[in-house]
């Protein structure tokens, strides 16, 4: 990737393939609207969805390289 003499832009100068993408282990706390249900899913796989809990009114839950995605979205039930 190269940078413009700004830093603000790189065009469309993005580098070469192929990307790697490393898996960190995170539990993610959400703090939710009360009264709202949400569920994050995997982006990767259509429908899929992560298990979730509840702890003191938050959302909860644990990002795994066995989900084989980057991206969560949180979605209201």
């Amino acid at each position: 990737m190269v940078w413009d003499a700004v830093r603000k832009s790189v065009s469309d100068r993005w580098g070469h393939g192929p990307m790697t993408a490393e898996p960190v282990p995170a539990t993610i706390t959400s703090l939710a609207p009360p009264g709202r249900r949400s569920r994050p899913r995997s982006r990767r796989f259509a429908g899929t969805t992560v298990e979730t809990k509840v702890v003191g009114g938050a959302l909860v839950f644990t990002a795994r390289a066995a989900d084989k995605t980057i991206h969560y979205e949180i979605t209201k039930e």
